[in-house]
């Protein structure tokens, strides 16, 4: 069975550059019925300097399960486009 608690704040577009160095985005409980066991996850933001990265941290042994980056952001000055609007 699987649960989880999403952060209202992210149902709408947000603005990393005001979530300082991190947002987390949802809370996930796996309960595994036929070992008894239960795994509580927290998926986040991660912001370090230009880095940006959605990380999924097991909670109670505090390893990251899953690390994905976003690719680094490049120069658009060859488009002719003057903004992205």
């Amino acid at each position: 069975m699987v649960t989880s608690l999403t952060n209202s704040a992210v149902r709408k577009p947000t603005d990393l550059n005001n979530a300082g160095n991190g947002l987390v985005l949802r809370y996930t409980q796996v309960k595994d019925k036929k070992k008894k066991t239960t795994r509580t996850f927290k998926s986040e933001v991660k912001i370090n300097g230009s880095d940006v990265a959605i990380i999924v941290r097991d909670l109670v042994t505090n390893r990251v399960i899953s690390k994905n980056s976003f690719p680094s952001p490049t120069s658009h000055d060859n488009t002719g486009h003057e903004t992205l609007e």
